[in-house]
């Protein structure tokens, strides 16, 4: 009979239904966000691309109350110890790629708005225009644009390495570092 994954990993502690809640919510939401946003600029000259501009601005707004909401649960919740069989190389990678995880999901969406709020569209949610207190500034609406891109690019790099390193976790390691995110409350143990 086959053993499980449970069966041959250490029992970590599990996070919070909350925790896995935010951390999958937002990584779905950033990817789909990523997706529209490259979307968007291939037909930024095409009728019609305005429509998805404003889109990904108003939920790009969401995103933003969503990276704050899981800033504050990550500062409130201190996370987990790592299990005693990662080596320290790996938890410094550990905690170094997760600072730069939560830093460039922060900065994104704060460069996107504030782009935004320089550009002489302005900041609008839903079709409504929510405010330019700046006023227009071609300039460094652009810079904050391209900045926004960077991070885009950063993002999905760090998402890939983060990918890449549960997936360690949970086929070579096997240590409990993946489903201690991945479990459902009833798994926990």
């Amino acid at each position: 009979m086959a053993s499980s994954i449970s069966d041959i990993t250490p029992k970590l502690r599990a996070y919070s239904t909350t925790a896995i809640v935010l951390h999958w919510t937002s990584g779905m939401t950033f990817l789909g966000m990523l997706s529209l946003g490259w979307y968007m600029t291939w037909l930024e000259d095409q009728p019609g691309s305005v429509w998805y501009f404003d889109l990904h601005k108003s939920l790009g707004l969401l995103v933003g109350v969503l990276i704050g909401m899981r800033l504050l649960w990550r500062v409130a919740h201190r996370p987990y110890p790592y299990p005693s069989s990662m080596a320290r190389w790996q938890i410094t990678a550990a905690r170094a790629s997760h600072g730069l995880l939560y830093l460039t999901m922060l900065a994104m969406p704060l460069l996107g708005l504030a782009g935004a709020d320089l550009s002489q569209d302005g900041l609008a949610f839903f079709g409504h225009t929510i405010w330019q207190p700046l006023g227009v500034h071609k300039f460094a609406s652009e810079l904050l644009f391209s900045l926004h891109s960077a991070a885009a690019w950063t993002l999905v790099s760090l998402i890939v390495l983060h990918v890449c390193a549960a997936l360690l976790h949970l086929r070579v390691f096997r240590d409990g570092v993946f489903e201690r995110m991945w479990l459902r409350r009833s798994q926990r143990p």
